[in-house]
């Protein structure tokens, strides 16, 4: 799992039937152990929205984005992930990303039926 800070921290843990991903988290991947050796890695998980350089364009309107737009052209991203901590990533193909509005929600109706 990745967390949201300057750097990205990873941390591991093992799978239950009551799966929660920890605060701050955006980024997640399942896989096996055997060992030190992973296996049956599955494709990574982004809690975020996919934008097109375009939707940055449009984002663009206090140059917040300019490095993000010239990093875009300059490697040749067509598609990245804003997270929903405002980090930018790569978006590669296989990568399985949750919009940010179906994750907000889902994080509300649990704090209703918890009667929080």
């Amino acid at each position: 799992m990745l967390f949201s800070s300057l750097f990205s921290e990873t941390s591991e843990k093992e799978l239950t039937d009551e799966f929660e991903l920890p605060k701050g988290c955006f980024m997640y991947e399942f896989y096996d152990k055997d060992g030190d050796f992973i296996l049956n890695k599955s494709n990574r998980y982004y809690i975020g929205d996919v934008l097109t350089y375009e939707d940055i364009e449009k984002l663009n309107v206090d140059g917040t984005y300019n490095i993000t737009l010239s990093n875009m052209k300059s490697n040749n991203y067509h598609k990245v992930i804003k997270s929903i901590y405002g980090n930018i990533y790569p978006y590669e193909e296989g990568y399985i990303v949750i919009p940010s509005a179906v994750y907000f929600r889902e994080q509300k109706l649990k704090r209703i039926l918890n009667g929080e």
